[in-house]
C-alpha cells in the first residue's frame, strides 16, 4: 500500500517542530555550562578588582595591577602548553603517559617560574621598600591556580563539564569572601587581596583534590619530558603569546611609575577577566576539534 503524499508545506512544518522538541544536544549543554560558568567567574573577578581598586591607595594598586597582569603572563609561561594538551589528549586517549608527563613538564617549568617570581620580588623589596613584599603570596598562587587549571583539563577531557566549572566558579567566589573578611578584619588591602588568591586557591584545591581525576605519579625521564614538551610546545607558544596583553600595566608602571599604572589598571585589570570569550570558549566543548 502506497503512503500518502504529504504537501511539502506541512512536512517542513513537521520537521520544524519535531527538531525543535528533540532534547537539546550534549555539546550545546556543554557550550552553556561552560560559558555560564565563566561568566559567573569572571564577574566575581571583576567585584574583587573594584573592590580592590577602591580598597587599596593608589600606588598599591598600580603595583598590584601590575603585578596580576605579569603572573597572568607568568601562569601562561608556566602552564608550559599543558592544559591545552590535556584536554586534547584525555579527550581522544584517556589519560595515559602523555598526560602525566605533560603534568609533570608543567610543574617543572612552573617551579622555575615560581622561584623567578620570589627573587625578583625580595630584590624590589630590597632595592625600593617594602610595599612590593605584598606581592609574595601571589608566588603560591601562580602555581596552585594553575594545578587547579590542569586537573580541571583532565575532567573536561573526559567529558566531566560540570566538575571544572565548579573548580573555576568556587575558586572565584572563594577568594572574594576570603578577600572582604581579611580586610576587614583590619590586613591592608594589597596584603588581603594578594593573601586571599593564594588561600583561596588552596583552600579549593584541597577540597576537590579527591573529586578531580589525576594520572599516575611517573619517574622522571628525560625523553618522556622532551617528548611532552614537543607535544605541548605550539600550545605553549600561542597561550604565552596571547597573555601577553597583560603586561600594558606593567609597561605603564615602569615607564610612568605606580601612579598612572592604577589609573591606566582599573579599565584594563576590570576587563581582563572577560578576555576569554573570543579565543578561548569552544576549547573545552570541543576538544578535539
Amino acid at each position: 500500500m502506497r503512503s500518502p503524499i504529504v504537501p511539502l508545506s506541512e512536512s517542513r512544518n513537521t520537521l520544524d517542530v519535531a527538531h525543535r522538541t528533540l532534547p537539546p544536544k550534549p555539546a550545546d549543554s556543554a557550550v552553556r555550562h561552560i560559558a555560564g560558568g565563566r561568566f559567573a567567574a569572571a564577574g566575581i573577578q571583576a567585584v574583587s578588582i573594584y573592590l580592590l581598586a577602591r580598597w587599596a591607595r593608589l600606588d598599591e594598586f598600580g603595583v598590584m595591577a601590575a603585578a596580576l597582569g605579569v603572573s597572568v603572563t607568568l601562569q601562561a609561561i608556566g602552564d608550559a602548553g599543558a592544559t591545552t594538551y590535556i584536554v586534547r589528549e584525555t579527550a581522544a586517549h584517556g589519560i595515559n603517559y602523555s598526560v602525566a608527563y605533560a603534568e609533570q613538564l608543567s610543574r617543572l617549568v612552573m617551579a622555575s617560574v615560581v622561584a623567578g617570581w620570589l627573587f625578583v620580588v625580595l630584590a624590589l623589596t630590597a632595592v625600593s621598600g617594602e610595599r612590593y613584599l605584598s606581592l609574595l603570596p601571589l608566588a603560591g598562587w601562580i602555581a596552585l591556580d594553575r594545578g587547579s587549571d590542569i586537573r580541571s583539563a583532565i575532567a573536561r577531557g573526559l567529558g566531566d563539564v560540570r566538575l571544572g566549572t565548579i573548580n573555576l566558579v568556587s575558586r572565584r567566589l572563594v577568594q572574594l569572601l576570603l578577600f572582604v573578611l581579611f580586610f576587614h578584619s583590619g590586613i591592608g588591602a594589597s596584603w588581603a587581596y594578594s593573601i586571599s588568591l593564594l588561600l583561596g586557591s588552596a583552600l579549593v584545591l584541597a577540597w576537590m583534590w579527591r573529586k578531580l581525576p589525576r594520572p599516575a605519579a611517573l619517574p622522571f625521564r628525560k625523553k618522556r619530558l622532551l617528548y611532552a614538551f614537543m607535544r605541548c610546545k605550539p600550545y605553549w607558544i600561542h597561550s604565552a603569546a596571547t597573555q601577553l596583553r597583560n603586561l600594558d600595566a606593567a609597561l605603564v608602571a615602569m615607564i610612568s611609575g605606580p601612579v598612572q599604572a592604577a589609573y591606566y589598571g582599573v579599565g584594563a585589570r576590570l576587563m581582563t577577566p572577560f578576555a576569554w570569550f573570543r579565543p578561548r570558549w569552544p576549547l573545552p566543548c570541543f576538544p578535539t576539534s
